[in-house]
């Protein structure tokens, strides 16, 4: 079983236990992000529509900034076990409290509170994962290790997004998704308590013996032509990703709402971001396995990063011509037309970001002087992406009150 393990993963002897734990903890967290997705979407678009889709971004940006300020500063004071078991437990006490809440109360405002926390949940719970990852294998092999445990999560998003059509016609009350996202939150806390038993002190010595992470200068980081390159990338990405999920969004709720009642049926709604979710990561499993890699070595990291704003380019091309000059109104014949090149955009987008865009940015952090680089990849990957958001949701809410402009 280890000689096939081994084969498969292209690991040695000593990596096979752990990495099969990360697996593990990564799968869970999958299953995790899934479960919770789906249900604060389909509940908030549920009950809000696309009224408060413009200002969202603006809200969860600063609760993000927050809660990853707040991880960067305790990333410095104990040690990275501990803050990683601390984040897990307090998210899922928190979905906890939202699952035992809407149960009772079936409450508007915990419904957006819900929505509102997707982003800084899914945040967090990466950076320890990844940060995770990284402290505990050597720099040579922290890339290879990186794309392995990646993949537990993508096969347990895939089989989680695939079983929500299925699952969703036999429940009443979509929030018991976060039962869900509950359990496989807590299972997450402990094959990761497992691994740090097992592997933590060897990861912590290793850190030591590199020297402890340090803070990095703000003015430093802002002097820095790298570090700009890539704030500038996490800033570009984060806007179009704003826009594109505010018009996908937007065509979403129009689709699914009942021209007569003026209702959205949540289990078609769910149903579909299921299957949508599904598709978007077997095409970026798709991807990463048999072209990322050829791509990224036949032409380069430059090259493959401008593929996703090219290809971009052409389906908002394609979509804005299509709503021009055949409507882009649910009332419209043509409107069908036109959600499938919306969804088409999100679902390229959304595959290239996971298959050549989040690999190559882990990689551009590598390089980075060890004492501070965790310090930057949390500033740039928590902080600056979450400001990315708020800007982007600015710019949305000020584009939604100028009358000669339409969103969508």
């Amino acid at each position: 079983m280890n000689e096939f393990v081994k084969k498969i993963l292209d690991i040695t002897d000593s990596e096979v236990t752990p990495v099969l734990l990360l697996l593990a903890n990564s799968f869970f967290i999958g299953v995790f992000i899934v479960s919770y997705d789906v249900a604060a979407s389909t509940l908030f678009l549920d009950t809000f529509g696309n009224e408060y889709l413009t200002r969202l971004p603006i809200f969860s940006g600063i609760l993000g900034m927050i809660s990853t300020s707040i991880f960067a500063y305790f990333q410095r004071k104990i040690s990275f076990t501990s803050l990683t078991l601390y984040a897990f437990g307090i998210i899922t006490m928190l979905v906890t409290a939202l699952f035992i809440g809407l149960s009772l109360t079936h409450s508007n405002v915990l419904k957006f509170v819900s929505y509102l926390f997707l982003g800084p949940f899914n945040a967090i719970l990466l950076l320890c994962f990844y940060g995770t990852v990284a402290r505990s294998f050597s720099l040579k092999r922290e890339k290879h290790m990186t794309g392995t445990v990646d993949q537990g999560q993508m096969i347990a998003t895939a089989i989680a997004y695939f079983t929500i059509p299925f699952v969703s016609d036999y429940v009443e009350d979509i929030s018991s998704f976060f039962l869900v996202s509950i359990i496989s939150g807590s299972l997450a806390i402990v094959f990761m308590f497992v691994f740090i038993i097992k592997y933590g002190r060897q990861a912590q010595q290793r850190e030591k013996n590199r020297l402890q992470t340090e803070r990095a200068n703000i003015r430093g980081m802002i002097a820095s032509p790298y570090i700009r390159m890539l704030a500038l990338l996490f800033f570009g990405s984060m806007l179009s990703t704003i826009f594109l999920e505010y018009s996908f969004l937007s065509v979403t709720v129009a689709k699914y709402t009942n021209p007569l009642t003026g209702t959205i049926d949540q289990n078609s709604l769910a149903g579909f971001l299921g299957i949508f979710g599904g598709l978007v990561t077997v095409f970026s499993v798709i991807l990463q396995t048999f072209v990322a890699d050829r791509v990224i070595t036949m032409y380069g990291m430059r090259i493959s990063l401008i593929l996703i704003p090219s290809i971009l380019g052409v389906f908002a091309i394609l979509a804005s011509l299509i709503g021009t000059f055949f409507g882009y109104t649910s009332d419209n014949s043509s409107f069908i037309l036109f959600f499938l090149f919306m969804a088409m955009s999100k679902l390229f987008l959304q595959s290239l970001k996971e298959a050549f865009e989040d690999p190559i940015v882990k990689t551009l952090f590598l390089p980075l002087d060890f004492k501070t680089r965790f310090d930057v990849q949390a500033k740039i990957e928590g902080f600056f992406k979450e400001f990315s958001g708020f800007i982007a949701g600015s710019l949305l809410t000020i584009l939604g009150f100028l009358t000669f402009v339409d969103l969508i």
